[in-house]
């Protein structure tokens, strides 16, 4: 479904009380990552086991001066266990973002890797 309206969209809190989660911002995501943080918005990254280092840095794509608010990589932050994999994510998430004093606005993937997919749909699902 396509929504379109005249009316312009008002955001409800200032960018610098929100928290936009990204689950692998590689390549476009990062670009994403970068302009949210421009705007504003605080950028937490979530890594899956699918990206080692050298993906992880956002010079890579052109987003040297980016720097995320803070980065949980699965493996060392959280391990996949029986299918409460989200729950597990979802929990840290939130811990993080009371730690920081932000608010969730939203958790989305560009990387096109099906387990980013997955769980970006997931997390996006227990928001």
């Amino acid at each position: 479904m396509h929504y379109v309206t005249d009316k312009p969209v008002e955001a409800t809190l200032p960018p610098h009380l929100t928290l936009l989660l990204i689950v692998d911002p590689v390549s476009t995501s990062c670009r994403i990552a970068q302009e949210a943080a421009k705007r504003g918005h605080r950028v937490g990254a979530i890594w899956t086991s699918t990206t080692d280092e050298e993906e992880r840095d956002p010079a890579r794509y052109g987003c040297a001066s980016l720097r995320y608010k803070f980065e949980l990589i699965e493996g060392r932050d959280w391990t996949a266990t029986n299918g409460e994999e989200i729950a597990v994510v979802h929990s840290i998430v939130n811990e993080a973002a009371r730690s920081f004093s932000l608010t969730i606005a939203g958790c989305i993937t560009g990387s096109g890797l099906p387990r980013s997919s997955q769980l970006a749909d997931g997390l996006a699902k227990e928001m």
